[in-house]
């Protein structure tokens, strides 16, 4: 008896460091291993008559324990593994918790039961299955699963028998993968209730009931590619009301007595459907094959076969129906008859007593991109059409594909099995479309090493409505307007996974959940484009984020982009780090909560770190940093709450509490530059220094600054380093000489330290936000030592570096642990592990000729390194960046880089020779790039790249014996790069009996003529490649018995000199072209070229792709002439028929729509001479060339001959230049009423310039040319039936040119059906249609604003208004008060037009100046600082101004922009409607004009 709980301490650390998610690490569990030993240990782990797993446990039942002796249940809270042995154990069931979905292993158990309804209570996870199982017992099931999928699996052969007295499983439906044998077993009732099956091709499944094998009155899926039997031993064996069949696999049907094989049921005509495959049906001793019910059953076959064993007295006959395009009837059977001819529709097919008949069609000849159980479809809409509703569907790829139309999946369950091939849906040139849309609880997944990307053009991926969810791998919206867009969306409690990047172009959110909507990021979100939101979550919604977010770029828009932005009890975590140039993070509303375990960077001018306004609440676990200069701030909290687990360091304004209880807490420190107009710290309206905080704070600790309503608190800073709980130490080393094992030390600060040594101590350092810096660069001590048995861990949001110009980390000895962020050494190896010890890097390890190494010496366990970011080897030839030897294991999480010329990307070698040991493992999860050698594995050493390798002589090379195993689930690219000019270039060379399997391609190139290349090397190996071998030297090489697979094709390229061949075989070399291959190859799609037993196999046809073709600078350029040259660089793998050159006035220029001039010399060199061609005009010109697959181009090449007559001074030479297009004129008016006769067609001139038009644009939509405008040579003509249409006012037509700047053109669109009868306006430059007339008549009727002239009469609507004029209007309405006070500002003289009024408004606190003593008065007023000061001359009224506590100005696309004392009244304002905007724009720091002064005068006025 014992139980073992390993990796206590290292699991609690990294449990924290998930869930303040400081960095992207893997969960190590806590895992527990029970074993049950003796009879005794019954009682001592049975607790209440039940044994907990939880996630990662191991149960282990021992035959001398025997049985319980009274039932006992185990409870399953997580996957775990429960082990028995070869004999049975009673008194025990298993049931999984409810509601949850996790994969259970069972290893040679055996149990029965008589208590429970079940023998295992399953909730749709996975039964993984080792050795044999047995299941057995339940008053209901063996298995019960309820409405829900079970899915049972193996990988090495496992078996499982379920049986019962009654039904053997109870489910909605049954996968079983891999290569599991399971039996179903009843006694006396039936063997499964499930409608829906899935076997996989090396899986058996065995149905046998003690009455029906199935049974159910719905209809029964079975997709079978393995092998299927079912028997019922009383009835039988089949019962259903329709049955769908498909698959590659066979499935036996057999009933019992007199009853059939099959019995379907539908009253209104039972159908039987085969969709491919093979259904073999046999009745009872006395009984048909099929019993078909209804008034016209029928059988459908599009592709496979159905067998009929009729045992009955009388004959069989059915009605057979095509059900898609195929081969026609085939029918075998002695005796059988039919109707008609064998290419009809449909025929009645007749079987004989005691006769098996046998019908088949053969599926249509198709050129296939996807399959369903087997069955081709040529399309992915034809694929998608034929899947079920409500029926888990797989659709299988079977070549890249990309789909340009719109997908929408209701109510359908599919996956897509990308193996290596790539599913991208792009509708981004289809306008306002949405990608891919999921609704009505569909559900889409996907599996594989290939990506899958959805890009649409106003949404990419979309789940609305309840159990509606999709994963998707990629996801961008295009659309490149100021229309909003969206790249993953849920709503209506729909969900959204996306396990890549999110990338907006244009005004646009990457993330959008709302109405219960949840969104599952697993990557970074990145905003292309101005006036952007990166995550949106509103309305009880949930997005949780694992990646960073930057929001930073402009592009057609320079507005700011926000970060995070979370409303209305929705809550959002990001686990990364937020830049934007607008609103970092912001939580607005009661109950919103904004979490961001990472840093945020403010990079704006303007821009904001954290906010939470409105009840919102916002917490960031990290730091802050806000460099706008002129207006950004650290944090808000506006009637909120934000709490800061790190440092605020902000260039302008620091921390802002105001409207009701807004509150900041600051952890760290709190630094601002606070310039004028700015604030080092504001609560409500006052600004306090450093020193200005209120004491006694009424938070031990902290520095609290209060106006009583509103408070901010900042961490009062410690002159210590670190401290262990409460006591507080002055150096790292006083703290760890006191600490013993086990504690905590907490840093106060960030710092530097030398070398460590840990010895057989457990300490746990927690960064609380700072960095520690350990070692040196220049210095030879060893970074961080850990060492006997001791462990040096890390947690919170700050991190542990390390650096040494030898060891930067090394950690020796059983149960030696060492956890950093970085680790980084400038002459050694970044971190090695020895004998038992582990060490988690969990950021970037980068060494000098070694970046990790792990393994032993002598009878010991060997190293472990797990590192999460990239592993760097910068410098030193003849090394690994990752080394591994004698059992080490390294797993990196990211990519492996090696940069130095003679580098290797990953060195492994095998297990110690004095003994068997376990092998040396290798795990990247991304890229392996190295200048010499990608991966190098020796004698039964194992490496898995989940990503691609490149490197310059070799991608991979195996050697030593003992088998040693590669798998590289991406490309292998070899470039020729770095190597000699006769030295040898080989993409995969496989010696020591090595399995190697590549499941992307696999690429050979060169970089010298000379270099011998070849692709593919097996000597004595085995080598699978999933997708194709593309050479520029010799395709394979198998010698010594090495075997090839090639799944796609064999793509022979030879550029170079010397002997270079498509397959090489055996000793004596034997040499095969693509032709000769062995035509009696017994493995079927495959064509095999072999030599004794040297084979290759290659699957696909060698395929000829388009020449690439180069085209070269045009020379000795006249006013009339030029000369083209060109050449081809690759002729694709097919003769060259035509080359030459495409040449015209427009860019991109075919040989179909323009010039075409013939080459003269040949392919590899080719020139052409023009003449003839007009003076001072720039043609474009691309060489072509043309092979059997097609005409390819090289790049468009622009340029401009010379003037017919040369300026004086012109050297008379060629010139190369472009040139913008440009419209005249670039505004025009058209005028709806039908009776005016100046309503005419609205024609303009444009010149191309450089380019040519691609198309016009209104409001990011294009318009219809033939209908909406027309072109004829350079005049462009807006049809006037088109522009009476459009409503009245402005509309700007883009001309979106081939290249260069796109012309705007402005038309004006008014009706003068019904003319003004309005009062006079005095003014000449006011108009009655000006949105403004009515606003400047009343300032002008009140006596508060004049004319500027008298003749003419004039009011300037558009001219600047100053801040003296704005006072002195204000105190006009007041009357002119009298005033005694003195006048406060220097640049405000004695005897002014405005002096008494600013005095005045200075008096009553309505205007505050500059802070300078200055108040500007000739200034032009801006609008932000005009409602600032209504704002305070509505305060001196004693109006209510609580309107603006509740106003969101975040709509507003520059909210950011507005400077932090102006946010209330701006908010103000904007609630009382006395700030209206300019369109989506406030344009805070704009001059505010006559008109708009008088507009917000008389808003103002009406509250």
């Amino acid at each position: 008896m014992n139980k073992k709980s390993s990796h206590k301490l290292l699991s609690i650390m990294l449990a924290l460091l998930m869930v303040i998610g400081m960095f992207p690490v893997t969960a190590r569990a806590d895992s527990t291993e029970i074993i049950i030993g003796n009879p005794g240990d019954w009682v001592t782990y049975v607790t209440a008559g039940v044994i907990e797993l939880n996630e990662g446990d191991t149960l282990t039942i021992e035959a001398a324990a025997g049985s319980p002796t009274s039932e006992v249940k185990i409870k399953v809270n997580g996957s775990c593994t429960i082990k028995g042995h070869s004999g049975y154990i009673e008194n025990l069931h298993i049931e999984e918790k409810t509601g949850t979905t996790m994969s259970v292993t069972l290893n040679n158990l055996h149990i029965s039961t008589q208590e429970a309804d079940y023998a295992y209570r399953q909730y749709g996870g996975t039964i993984h299955l080792i050795e044999k199982n047995e299941l057995i017992g339940g008053k209901q099931n063996a298995i019960s699963g309820g409405g829900s999928a079970i899915t049972i699996d193996s990988d090495i052969s496992g078996t499982l028998i379920a049986k019962s007295t009654q039904s053997a499983i109870n489910a909605g439906s049954l996968i079983v993968n891999g290569d599991a044998q399971v039996t179903l077993k009843s006694s006396s009732s039936t063997g499964s209730f499930a409608i829906s099956y899935q076997i996989a091709s090396d899986a058996e499944l065995i149905i046998e009931g003690g009455s029906r094998g199935i049974s159910t009155g719905n209809d029964v899926n079975i997709q079978n590619d393995g092998t299927l039997t079912v028997i019922g031993n009383n009835s039988y064996g089949l019962y259903a009301k329709n049955l769908l069949y498909s698959g590659t696999g066979t499935m036996m049907v057999e009933g019992t007595g007199a009853s059939s094989g099959i019995s379907l049921t539908d009253a209104a005509g039972a159908k039987l459907t085969v969709n491919s495959g093979t259904i073999k049906a046999s009745g009872g001793a006395s009984g048909k094959a099929l019993g078909l019910a209804g008034t016209s059953p029928k059988i459908m076959i599009d592709s496979g076969t159905l067998e009929m064993q009729n045992k009955a007295a009388t004959t069989e006959t059915h009605t057979f129906v095509m059900s898609g395009a195929g081969d026609p009837w085939s029918i075998s059977g002695t005796g059988v008859t039919h109707t008609g001819s064998l290419t009809d529709e449909s025929i009645n097919i007749t079987v004989p007593s005691g006769i098996t008949g046998t019908v088949t069609r053969a599926p249509a000849a198709l050129d296939s991109v996807c399959e369903i159980a087997g069955k081709g479809y040529p399309t992915l809409d034809s694929a998608l059409t034929a899947v079920p509703t409500g029926v888990p569907t797989t659709i299988t790829l079977l070549k890249s594909i990309i789909h340009t139309s719109p997908v929408v999946i209701d109510s359908k369950n599919v996956t897509f099995a990308l193996g290596n091939f790539d599913l991208t849906i792009d509708t981004s040139a289809i306008n306002d479309s949405t990608a891919l849309l999921v609704t009505g609880g569909g559900v889409v997944n996907y599996t594989g090493t290939g990506s899958f990307s959805v890009i649409g053009h106003t949404t990419a991926v979309h789940a609305t409505g309840a159990g509606s969810a999709l994963t998707a791998g990629y996801a961008e919206a295009t659309r490149d307007s100021d229309s909003k867009a969206f790249c993953a969306k849920a709503t209506n409690s729909g969900t959204v996974t996306v396990k890549g990047e999110v990338l907006t172009r244009g005004t646009a959110f990457g993330l959008w959940a709302e109405s219960g909507g949840d969104i599952v990021m697993e990557g970074d979100v990145t905003c292309l484009d101005g006036n952007s939101t990166a995550l949106y979550c509103t309305g009880n919604s949930r997005i949780e984020m694992t990646g960073d977010i930057t929001a930073t770029a402009t592009g057609k828009s320079t507005s700011p982009s926000a970060g995070v932005e979370v409303r209305a009890g929705s809550s959002a975590e990001v686990t990364g780090n937020v830049s934007a140039s607008g609103m970092c993070v912001r939580a607005h509303e009661t109950g919103a909560t904004a979490t961001v375990t990472g840093n945020i960077f403010a990079e704006g001018t303007n821009a904001t770190g954290a906010s939470g306004s409105n009840g919102g609440t916002a917490t960031i676990n990290g730091n802050i940093s806000a460099t706008g200069e002129a207006g950004g701030t650290g944090v808000i909290a506006n009637s909120g709450t934000v709490v800061i687990n790190g440092n605020v360091n902000s260039a302008y304004s620091g921390a802002l509490a105001t409207g009701t209880n807004g509150i900041v807490t600051i952890n760290g420190t709190l630094t601002a530059n606070a310039p004028t107009f700015a604030f080092y710290i504001q609560v409500g309206v006052d600004k306090k220094k450093v020193d200005e905080d209120s004491k006694p704070s009424d938070l031990p600790g902290y520095l609290q600054y209060t106006d009583g309503t509103n408070n901010v608190y900042v961490k009062i800073a410690s002159d210590n380093v670190c401290r262990i709980d409460t006591k507080e130490y002055a150096t790292l080393d006083e703290a760890l000489g006191e600490a013993v094992t086990g504690d905590t030390i907490t840093l106060l600060k960030s710092f530097s330290h030398d070398g460590l040594v840990i010895d057989n101590k457990k300490v746990i350092i927690d960064t609380n936000g700072h960095t520690l810096t350990l070692g040196k660069p220049g210095d030879s001590t060893i970074g961080l030592e850990v060492k006997g048995g001791g462990s040096f861990d890390i947690s919170g949001t700050g991190s542990v570096n390390v650096f040494s110009y030898a060891a930067a980390v090394k950690a020796e000895g059983s149960g030696s642990k060492a956890v950093v962020s970085n680790s980084t050494s400038t002459m050694g190896v970044a971190a090695y592990a020895w004998n038992g010890s582990k060490i988690t890097i969990l950021q970037d390890a980068t060494g000098y000729g070694t970046g990790v190494g792990a393994g032993q010496s002598g009878d010991t366990a060997a190293g472990w390194v797990e590192v999460h970011g990239n592993v760097i080897a910068t410098d030193r030839a003849n090394r690994g960046a990752v080394e591994v030897a004698h059992g080490g294991v390294v797993t990196v999480h990211r990519n492996v880089t090696a940069h130095k010329d003679g580098s290797i990307g990953i060195s492994a070698k095998g297990a110690l020779s004095t003994e068997p040991k376990a092998p040396s493992k290798v795990e990247v999860k991304g890229n392996v790039e190295a200048e010499e050698g990608g991966v190098s594995a020796e004698t039964g050493s194992e490496i898995h790249v989940r990503g691609s390798v490149i490197a310059g002589e070799f991608g991979i090379s195996t050697s030593g014996g003992s088998n040693p195993k590669v798998i590289v689930d991406g490309d292998v690219t070899a470039t020729g790069k770095g190597v000699s000019a006769l030295g040898e270039v080989e993409a995969v060379t496989a010696g020591g009996y090595a399995n190697v399997t590549i499941g992307g391609n696999v690429t050979a190139n060169r970089t010298e003529d000379t270099q011998i290349v070849t692709a593919v090397y097996a000597n004595g190996s085995t080598i699978i490649v999933n997708k194709n071998v593309t050479t520029q030297g010799s395709g394979v090489n198998a010698q010594n018995g090495g075997k090839v697979t090639i799944e796609g094709t064999l793509n022979f390229n030879p550029t170079g000199t010397g002997s270079q061949s498509y397959i090489k075989l055996g000793y004596p070399v034997v040499i095969k072209s693509a032709d000769d291959f062995d035509p009696t190859n017994p493995r079927p799609g495959y064509k095999e070229y072999k030599n004794g037993e040297n084979i290759v196999w290659v699957k696909g046809t060698p395929v000829i792709v388009v020449p690439t073709v180069e085209t070269n600078p045009v020379t000795t350029v006249t006013s009339s002439g030029a000369i083209l040259s060109g050449s081809v660089s690759l002729d694709g793998g097919g003769e060259i028929t035509e080359y030459g050159f495409a040449w015209g006035t427009g860019a991109n220029p075919t040989i179909l729509s323009d010039h075409k001039s013939a080459g003269t010399g040949t392919s590899s060199g080719f020139t052409a001479s023009l003449t003839g061609l007009i003076a001072n005009t720039t043609y474009h010109v691309r060489a072509y060339a043309k092979n059997s697959a097609g005409t390819s181009y090289g790049e468009d090449v622009s340029f401009t001959t010379l003037s017919a007559t040369p300026s004086s001074g012109s050297s008379g030479g060629g010139r190369d230049s472009t040139v913008n297009a440009h419209i005249t004129p670039k505004k025009a008016v058209f005028d709806k009423d039908p009776d005016n006769t100046d309503n005419k067609d609205v024609g303009i001139i444009l010149n191309n310039g450089s380019y040519s038009l691609s198309r016009i644009l209104l409001d990011g939509k294009a318009l219809v040319m033939g209908t909406d405008y027309t072109v004829s040579g350079n005049t462009v003509t807006f049809q006037k039936k088109y522009l009476a249409t459009l409503e009245e006012g402005k509309h700007q037509f883009t001309f979106d040119m081939s290249g260069g700047a796109d012309p705007v053109l402005t038309i004006t669109i008014t009706d003068k059906t019904n003319p003004d009868t309005g009062a006079h306006i005095p003014f000449d430059d006011v108009k009655a249609d000006d949105w403004f007339a009515s606003n400047v008549m009343w300032a002008y009727e009140a006596g508060l604003m004049k004319g500027v002239s008298e003749k003419p009469m004039l009011f300037s609507p558009h001219g600047a208004t100053t801040r003296g004029m704005i006072v002195t209007i204000l105190y006009r309405l007041e009357s002119s008060p009298a005033t005694d006070a003195a006048n406060p500002f220097s640049d405000v003289a004695a005897g002014k037009w405005y002096t008494t009024a600013v005095t005045w408004a200075a008096e009553n606190k309505i205007v505050e100046g500059y802070g300078n003593g200055k108040f500007g008065p000739d200034e032009p007023i801006t609008r932000e600082q005009i409602a600032t000061i209504l704002y305070r001359y509505a305060g001196y009224k004693g109006y209510d101004v609580s309107v603006g506590e509740d106003t969101d100005i975040h709509s507003f696309e520059d909210a950011s922009k507005v400077s932090a004392y102006a946010v209330p009244a701006i908010q103000w304002a904007c609630g009382a409607d006395i700030v209206q905007g300019d369109g989506a724009k406030l344009n805070p720091q704009g001059d505010a004009t006559r008109a708009q002064v008088a507009a917000m005068l008389m808003r103002f006025k009406d509250q």
